[in-house]
């Protein structure tokens, strides 16, 4: 399918679930930032998804398609868990992740499809009280970027080694998800829950090209200014998501695009929690691609 080919344009994104509708983010910017020739329809509450639209707009196949086509033979999200007051919660948390995403692929009415897509899901969750309870980001993104080294190939046998430095990357291998306290608390109440988006190859030079030898090459100094770069609002590598945001089979798809490119589309500066509006906009984006 067209749509399949076009992994630097927006047209490999793909629709949502029905969500709450955040305000608008102004469509004239993302327009111009991603280099739009055509208008972009209002992203109003009524343009929602449905199981039939799902289908029609191309769903968890793209996931398949861009397993079979780069050799790959996992995906699903890495998940660090970095407090550890409250076994119980986390022990909720990860049935929650597993519950979300299968509900959301069993909204495809194909059961071939999903069969195929469940068998290759595997998240994977770290947990060492002693190595990650309140580590800091930094430390997160060295540990994260030893074990994509060490599972992209033990995971992906026929797999090409420079995927993992591509800046249309796996998106297994490149980013990962924290959950401190504040995250875990949030997917124990009633709402939906937050957790950290993290890119495991950010540094404070803004290199996004995922090259290993690149992070590790930086001044480690650099990347203890954090806190300063929060005030400022800059990039500072990572982002509060909305677990319905998160773990929608599309975004894990949409990850894989132009890291120079869906990053600062998606990007809210913390403690700002990405708007789910921002995924139904890209939806549009896409569904217009495919008509073109």
């Amino acid at each position: 399918m067209r749509a399949f080919t076009l992994r630097r344009s927006l047209a490999h994104l793909l629709p949502a679930r029905p969500f709450y509708v955040h305000p608008n983010p102004p469509a004239a910017s993302i327009q111009s930032r991603l280099g739009l020739k055509f208008a972009l329809p209002s992203t109003s509450p009524s343009f929602q998804s449905s199981p039939t639209l799902r289908e029609e707009w191309i769903s968890s196949e793209v996931i398949l398609f861009e397993l079979k086509d780069r050799k790959i033979e996992k995906w699903g999200w890495v998940f660090y868990r970095t407090t550890y007051k409250d076994d119980e919660a986390w022990d909720i948390f990860k049935q929650k992740v597993n519950i979300s995403v299968r509900s959301i692929i069993n909204l495809d009415p194909r059961s071939e499809l999903n069969e195929a897509i469940f068998d290759k899901l595997e998240f994977v969750f770290i947990e060492d009280k002693a190595k990650f309870d309140g580590v800091s980001k930094e430390e997160l993104r060295a540990h994260f970027q030893e074990w994509a080294g060490n599972s992209f190939s033990a995971e992906n046998p026929r797999a090409h080694q420079k995927l993992l430095y591509d800046e249309e990357p796996v998106s297994r291998y490149r980013f990962f998800f924290e959950i401190d306290e504040d995250a875990l608390r949030s997917c124990s109440s009633k709402g939906s829950g937050h957790a950290n988006f993290v890119d495991g190859f950010w540094s404070s030079s803004r290199d996004r090209t995922g090259d290993l030898d690149l992070v590790v090459q930086n001044n480690p100094e650099q990347l203890q200014n954090q806190a300063e770069a929060i005030e400022g609002c800059s990039d500072v590598g990572w982002m509060r998501m909305d677990m319905a945001f998160f773990m929608d089979t599309h975004f894990y798809a949409g990850m894989s695009g132009s890291v120079d490119h869906m990053w600062p589309f998606f990007y809210e500066c913390p403690p700002a929690i990405v708007p789910n509006s921002k995924l139904i906009l890209l939806m549009q984006i896409q569904n217009l691609a495919r008509r073109r």
